[in-house]
């Protein structure tokens, strides 16, 4: 596990080792060093020596207990309700919210023992310069501001005297006390300190070590490679107190190995998405025999990535041990709860449909419920039911379920208190916990829950500060994301999968690593502190800079002794991620080592590996049957299209028949503003059909047309639906594309004849063929087919975007027709086109007039392999019946499965 750990106990005498107190990095890396000391020693009776994490050794010394944030925020609130005046104290919700902040900035200030005095006075001058208007000038807000930088001293010191008379400490103050008790600690401490693995240490504990080993027997080892310490980024700590530490005047600081240089196989992949990642890590693991899995550490850089991870490990890993723990806010219940304080948040009479469907639906209450949600969301589909009453809501699932019900009604419940709401969670998580009896995973997550609503409502019952559901918001999200779940395994046994900090002074022969992106690793600029940043450069404060070369300290030395190293990176860029390598693979690129072999697979390189093979179905005589029935009862041009889309798409649809899933909109989905809008023009126009249209005519329609609009959206919704928001806004948006198409019509019949043929015409006719062992129904309904000028047009309308190149086709466009969905328009026009064929003239035309970009008109098809490239002839008509029946044979080509396409 550490050639690092046996060097250092190689280095004493086992018989004397109870005299020595072992201070490590972390209790991963003390455990460590204890397990690996019992392995190397063959006595039957040992004592063994004190091993200590640097927080115990800090806790021991300064004698104090460690309190978490959240507590430390409830201590610093009652010290701001006493010191601040009375009409200028905020509610404890508005508090929370910036307090943390505030006390990070304290652990740093006492981490690094700066003198509070002259920096709050050197803070409070630096925010009077930012506010630097006097007088009159200045408003409420501004003078708020500045007093409280002005008091900002005052809340550090009563802190401090109120927590130390308690025996408590946040971090930062356990580590100022213990530079305070050192000398004390250490006369009584009859033991020699040995100080291992450490790297960037703040000024409490530069001051503790150098105490030690100035006035005390004490030895420090540094893990760290020959290579990295004299001229790398990672070795810039150690270089630091190599110059600077008394305990080096004489006597060099040793590198603890000279491995870094050595043969390295080195393999990074640039892979999309989290679970691309996810995917490609148990490929790799799957090549891994068991004795290989044993040398093997999975490190994973965000440490979100673990539940994906853990879906994605291949059978041959029959152990795996996770040091780092899942944080509750990753699993899959935390969603769950999380809705249920939402609808806390946001209360109301009635409850909105899709709160309702999003907490009935969620997995972990649809597992348990999966027949009595699907009736409950059958009633509300029915009846279109945007918000229900929670009396309406009790009533249905009673007549549904008992058990059903009552679980409803903990959710729903009206409750007066946050302590009386965390009761019933309690019960709630209880009730899923006698449910999953068998699923030892989800009762450690259950049980997780129960601790953060007790944790929580112990805190309220001291404090009674959470008062109100948004607040119990802030802190249970606040909770969930440092609450860990402890997964139970051999600690030392198969595959180790752990977060970055637990590497530390351990080894491996092999390591695979995720998320090596800049902005996870190194972190980058991040900022939350309420310190500038020149006035922590000022006193020595840790910057994003001194956090890089943290990481960079941990990359590196990781790469000691591997053989073996496989690293990761995710090259999506949505969200906050940018999607780019860590300057750490890159700075292995450039400053190559001669040994080193480095190879680099890219997201095309990988795509075995990355993803699963796309689908493909084999089709069967009784497929064939229903194929053939659907192109003999009538096929659609958006059927074909959806088929050179993605076959496997079409065969769900079309021979599975599995329909896209109806639900209650509330707001106007895209398909329902073509739809009005579709209607709103066939509806205005109707009366005028079979006769020019005049400019008069238009005029009127232009002075009406806003009552059939009203008159289709109510169909949908009902009126009040359309009165705000978002569907507002869909309205506003269709009355405005529809009042510009109706002008366009007015210019158009200022100088031109126009005279509509049809609207929204269904049509069918048979096309038979002897390339065909069928006769095949083509169904379609036409927009609007007219008369301009006596030149016949149909016309077909988008409320999307269309491009006119969509509905160009050369000579490789054609050959593409049947193949690219990128044609799919001019694929529909003409499938409308062969509709009407029996009434076409050589001069007929077919295009498009898109709602989204009015402007450029009528979009014609035109087939540039024909001279008259605008008109649908019959050589146009003849080249895409031919390529229609080829589409239809490929359809029902016993031998050609339906196979998924990319799209």
């Amino acid at each position: 596990m550490s050639q690092f750990l046996d060097d250092i106990i190689f280095k004493y005498d086992v018989n004397q080792l109870q005299n020595n107190c072992f201070v490590f990095p972390s209790r991963r890396s003390a455990n460590a060093f204890k397990r690996r000391l019992s392995q190397m020693t063959k006595q039957d009776v040992f004592i063994f020596p004190e091993v200590l994490s640097v927080e115990e050794f800090i806790a021991e010394v300064s004698g104090l207990n460690y309190i978490d944030s959240l507590e430390t925020v409830f201590e610093l609130y009652h010290i701001y309700k006493k010191i601040t005046p009375k009409d200028e104290q905020e509610s404890f919700e508005t508090f929370y919210g910036w307090s943390q902040t505030l006390i990070q900035d304290f652990n740093e200030i006492d981490r690094y023992l700066i003198d509070t005095t002259r920096f709050f006075n050197h803070l409070k001058d630096i925010k009077d310069v930012e506010h630097w208007s006097k007088g009159a000038d200045q408003t409420k807000m501004v003078k708020n501001y500045l007093k409280f930088w002005e008091i900002l001293p005052s809340y550090y010191k009563a802190l401090r005297e109120q927590l130390l008379s308690q025996q408590k400490a946040y971090q930062g103050l356990a580590y100022r006390v213990a530079t305070e008790k050192i000398e004390s600690y250490a006369e009584r401490k009859n033991k020699d300190f040995v100080f291992v693995g450490l790297n960037a240490l703040n000024t409490a504990e530069i001051k503790l070590i150098r105490y030690l080993t100035e006035h005390k027997s004490a030895e420090v080892f540094w893990d760290i490679d020959q290579y990295l310490l004299e001229e790398h980024k990672a070795g810039e700590f150690m270089r630091t107190y190599a110059q600077s530490w008394s305990l080096y005047k004489n006597q060099p600081l040793e590198a603890s190995t000279n491995n870094f240089s050595q043969k390295k196989d080195i393999k990074y992949y640039d892979v999309s998405k989290q679970i691309g990642q996810a995917k490609l890590v148990g490929q790799i693991l799957s090549h891994l025999s068991e004795a290989e899995l044993k040398k093997t550490a999975l490190i994973l850089g965000d440490e979100n990535l673990l539940q994906p991870i853990l879906n994605a490990l291949p059978d041959n890993v029959k152990k795996a041990n996770i040091t780092m723990g899942l944080a509750l806010s990753q699993t899959s219940f935390a969603s769950f709860f999380e809705r249920i304080i939402d609808w806390q948040v946001d209360q109301h009479q009635e409850i909105y449909h899709q709160v309702l469907l999003q907490i009935i639906s969620h997995p972990m209450f649809k597992s348990i419920f999966f027949e009595e949600q699907k009736k409950l969301k059958s009633q509300l589909l029915k009846a279109n039911q945007i918000y229900i009453s929670k009396e309406r809501l009790f009533e249905v699932s009673q007549s549904i379920s008992e058990k059903f019900s009552e679980q409803l009604q903990l959710i729903f419940y009206d409750y007066k208190s946050v302590d009386s709401f965390l009761d019933k969670m309690f019960k709630l998580s209880v009730f899923f916990e006698q449910t999953y009896q068998d699923d030892q995973v989800r009762l450690l997550y259950l049980r997780g829950f129960q601790k953060v609503f007790e944790k929580v409502k112990t805190y309220n019952s001291s404090t009674s500060l959470i008062t109100s559901f948004k607040t119990l918001k802030q802190i249970y999200k606040d909770i969930l994301s440092q609450q860990t779940v402890d997964f139970i395994g051999d600690a030392y046994d198969g595959l180790q999968i752990m977060g970055m900090l637990e590497t530390r002074v351990l080894s491996f022969e092999r390591i695979i690593m995720t998320s090596v992106n800049e902005g996870v690793l190194p972190l980058g600029k991040t900022q939350n502190s309420y310190i500038p940043f020149d006035l922590k450069k000022q006193y020595d404060l840790p910057t994003y800079t001194e956090k890089d070369d943290v990481y960079a300290y941990h990359f590196f030395r990781l790469l000691q002794d591997v053989k073996e190293a496989h690293f990761l990176y995710n090259t999506d860029t949505e969200g906050m991620s940018k999607g780019e390598e860590s300057r750490f693979l890159k700075q292995l690129k450039y400053f190559k080592r001669p040994q080193h072999q480095i190879q680099h697979f890219t997201g095309a390189a990988t795509a075995n590996v990355l993803h699963d093979e796309l689908s493909k179905v084999k089709k069967t005589p009784v497929m064939i049957s229903i194929l053939k029935k659907r192109f003999e009862h009538g096929i659609s041009a958006s059927a074909l299209t959806t088929y050179i889309r993605n076959p496997l798409d079409f065969y769900k649809r079309y021979v599975l028949g599995i329909k896209e899933t109806k639900e209650i909109e509330d707001t106007v989905s895209y398909r329902v503003h073509g739809n009005v809008i579709h209607k709103t023009i066939e509806n205005i126009y109707k009366e005028y059909l079979n006769e020019i249209i005049t400019a008069e005519h238009l005029r009127k329609i232009l002075q009406t047309y806003e009552l059939e609009l009203k008159k289709q959206f109510a169909k949908e919704f009902n009126e009040d639906a359309i009165q705000t928001g978002e569907n507002l806004l869909h309205y506003e948006i269709a009355k405005q594309q529809t009042k510009r198409f109706l002008e366009q019509e007015l210019q158009v019949v200022e100088k031109n004849e126009l005279v509509l043929k049809s609207l929204e015409k269904r049509k069918e006719i048979f096309l038979e063929d002897e390339k065909l062992d069928l006769k095949v129904k083509m169904i379609g309904e036409i927009d609007r087919i007219d008369m301009l000028n006596h030149q016949l047009r149909i016309v077909d309308y988008k409320t999307g975007e269309v491009k006119p190149n969509q509905l160009i086709l050369d000579a490789k466009k054609w050959e593409e027709l049947i193949s690219d969905y990128d044609y799919s328009k001019a694929f529909q026009l003409l499938f409308y086109a062969l509709l009407y064929e029996d009434e076409l003239t050589d001069q007929s035309i077919v295009g498009i007039i898109t709602f989204k970009k009015l402007n450029s008109g009528f979009m014609e098809f035109k087939d540039k392999t024909n001279a008259s490239s605008q008109y649908i002839d019959q050589s146009v008509l003849s080249k895409f019946k031919e390529k229609l029946i080829t589409l239809i044979n490929e359809i029902l080509d016993p031998n050609q499965a339906f196979e998924e396409k990319e799209v």
